[in-house]
């Protein structure tokens, strides 16, 4: 009998996209992991559909499916997850999109990396659009930098970025479409703030380990295809609030690891007159969630707000 070196806990969070949801759990199913054990577990997040039904009458009976009492996000998702990994004693957590297509290697690359380099950073794949071009590939690293890059590689060929960098490099911040994380850094740095509601805490979380002396890595041969917002509907309202916290949360990022000030936040881009203006008007546009989320944020308010 082959002596497996560990367990892997592979985070799922549904909302309302039970089909993507169940596709990349049939995906992983199929993984020849023969050296690990992997458990699946997929977290509702109070889908207004029928998600939870759906789960629960089609995936298989071994997978950990729970449901939550209402939609507090993303990271609190994970966090669900995450409370049943520590009864499991596992090595690695891996947080995990619903909307992705992977590849054989995508985790194994992960982990290889990962005992590379002792298990003591986040590991992050390279996301692809199906045009095979680089979706995600992080922005280098730089030491005492002060200014915030995310994704210098958008665009560019998987080849151009395997040439530079064969193995890993070292990255600002991570996509939270695949991150692993060893689970001894969980336990000593603890996990991502769920005040962010959705986007932004992945990104707080590299950040904010990385002056903890916990560094990012992009490896270079993992890779997954993201289709992006899968669980976003696409219409008007839903794209405006995804605007609201995308404005609010990068601007709270800009505050906490790079020095913006409030009265800043206030006026971000456009000028606190403008934002005033814009909401006054009170006509529920791009623009109205914009200059909401930039007041919010200069406010101090969290959390799910809109």
């Amino acid at each position: 009998m082959i002596k497996l070196k560990g367990k892997v806990f592979i985070s799922l969070v549904n909302w309302s996209n039970w089909r993507d949801t169940l596709n990349v759990v049939q995906q992983l199913i199929k993984f020849d992991q023969q050296d690990y054990e992997l458990v699946i577990g997929v977290v509702d997040n109070d889908s207004p559909n029928n998600s939870f039904e759906q789960l629960s009458n089609q995936l298989p009976k071994w997978i950990n499916l729970t449901q939550a009492d209402s939609n507090s996000g993303y990271a609190a998702g994970h966090l669900m997850n995450l409370q049943g990994a520590k009864t499991m004693h596992v090595d690695y957590f891996w947080v995990l999109n619903s909307d992705v297509q992977l590849f054989e290697n995508t985790l194994s690359e992960l982990i290889n990396v990962s005992k590379k380099l002792n298990d003591v950073a986040l590991f992050g794949s390279v996301t692809l659009s199906e045009a095979n071009a680089i979706d995600f590939g992080g922005s280098s690293w730089r030491p005492n930098d002060t200014k915030f890059h995310y994704n210098e590689w958008k665009g560019k060929p998987i080849s151009e970025l395997i040439e530079q960098h064969p193995d890993q490099y070292r990255v600002q911040s991570l996509e939270g479409s695949s991150i692993l994380i060893p689970m001894k850094i969980i336990e000593q740095h603890g996990f991502m703030k769920t005040d962010f509601f959705m986007y932004g805490e992945e990104t707080d979380y590299c950040l904010r380990l990385d002056k903890e002396g916990i560094p990012s890595y992009i490896c270079a041969k993992s890779h997954l295809i993201h289709r992006n917002e899968g669980s976003i509907q696409q219409d008007l309202n839903s794209q405006n609030i995804k605007e609201y916290y995308r404005r609010r949360n990068f601007i709270r990022i800009q505050k906490d690891h790079f020095g913006m000030s409030s009265i800043r936040a206030f006026g971000y881009p456009n000028g606190f007159a403008q934002n005033l203006k814009t909401l006054i008007k009170g006509k529920k546009t791009k623009g109205y969630y914009f200059a909401l989320g930039s007041i919010h944020c200069a406010l101090n308010i969290k959390g799910k707000k809109i």
